[in-house]
């Protein structure tokens, strides 16, 4: 069985890199490819992205894209049953978009079953996410892509594993696309957006009950806002294997720069817009339970500032004049 899967994933990473190369029209001859462990960085592309522990390979380039393989334990021992590969590739010199599900469905000799599709953050920004299950001499295997742009290039990070093993590291990839940093990245439109419920919660602020206005596509709980430690906390729970996005009013809180905590560790996967309190933060995850904590410069006071500022400034008005003769002449 496993001879079998690595001879489906030779097939699928044969298409790939010749796909890279071919698609893209007169490509010069390939470098020799360099050894990449730990965190790949290309400074010409502005990518840096960070393999799993223990997962080594190969970054092999040509004049018009490159590709970076990694598996559990390196690829030197013949093909592996599971893969991550990197692509940065020249949208000019691309035939089919990598967000075009038939991208990793084109094997003839493969059959594929229908690709769902979905948007997550990543570095930032609105990405595209591919997942597909396919069968190839009656052995079924998993991919998972996720898709950034930037105005020149395509950046894809692709997970593939037998089916069986599929989930096993696939909260790994995660990990890893969430380390995806991209120079100049996009969104990517007319993906489908991750449906967004209205969940209304509520938090103490100044000794009064505030209600917030959370969208997510979580189950949210323990909702809590603690004003000491200056920190909002929930919990957010979905299906494995899919992704969540949680949009929170945070400037009704709390005051930034803010630092997010997932499951006690720090994440990047976050977004700030708006200002004062307007501003919206949405959180970005892979689906199963977690904590989420965020944490703010100051709480937002019961006034704002500028408010408490005209009042007092009202009342130091009213005592100037309430001490004046004039004021006391007109109430006699």
């Amino acid at each position: 069985m496993k001879q079998r899967h690595s001879v489906f994933v030779a097939s699928l990473l044969s298409a790939a890199f010749f796909s890279l190369v071919l698609s893209f029209g007169e490509a010069r001859a390939v470098e020799m490819p360099t050894p990449v462990s730990g965190i790949y960085t290309n400074d010409q592309a502005g990518v840096k992205m960070t393999f799993p522990d223990g997962w080594s390979g190969l970054a092999i380039t040509s004049d018009t894209g490159l590709m970076v393989s990694a598996a559990p334990g390196g690829m030197s021992g013949g093909t592996p049953t599971k893969i991550m590969l990197l692509t940065i590739m020249d949208k000019s010199k691309v035939q089919t978009a990598p967000t075009d599900p038939s991208s990793i469905t084109k094997d003839p000799s493969s059959t594929c079953g229908t690709p769902s599709t979905s948007s997550r953050q990543v570095s930032g920004v609105a990405a595209s996410e591919i997942t597909v299950e396919c069968t190839n001499a009656g052995v079924a295997s998993k991919v998972k892509m996720v898709v950034i742009q930037t105005d020149a290039r395509w950046i894809s990070a692709m997970y593939m594993a037998p089916s069986a093993e599929f989930d096993s590291d696939l909260s790994a990839f995660n990990t890893a696309v969430s380390t995806l940093q991209v120079n100049g990245a996009t969104d990517i439109g007319g993906g489908v957006n991750i449906g967004l419920q209205l969940k209304v919660q509520s938090v103490m602020l100044g000794g009064k009950s505030l209600q917030v206005d959370v969208k997510s596509s979580s189950t949210i709980s323990n909702f809590n806002l603690d004003e000491g430690s200056k920190t909002l906390t929930f919990k957010a729970e979905g299906q494995t294997g899919t992704q969540g996005k949680t949009e929170i009013p945070i400037g009704k809180m709390l005051n930034g720069p803010y630092t997010v905590k997932i499951d006690g560790t720090a994440t990047t996967d976050y977004q700030v817009t708006g200002a004062g309190a307007d501003v919206v933060m949405t959180v970005s995850y892979a689906h199963s339970a977690h904590d989420v904590a965020v944490t703010g410069a100051s709480v937002v006071p019961e006034f704002p500032i500028a408010v408490v500022g005209v009042i007092a400034a009202l009342i130091g008005i009213v005592a100037v004049i309430g001490r004046t003769r004039l004021f006391r002449n007109r109430i006699q």
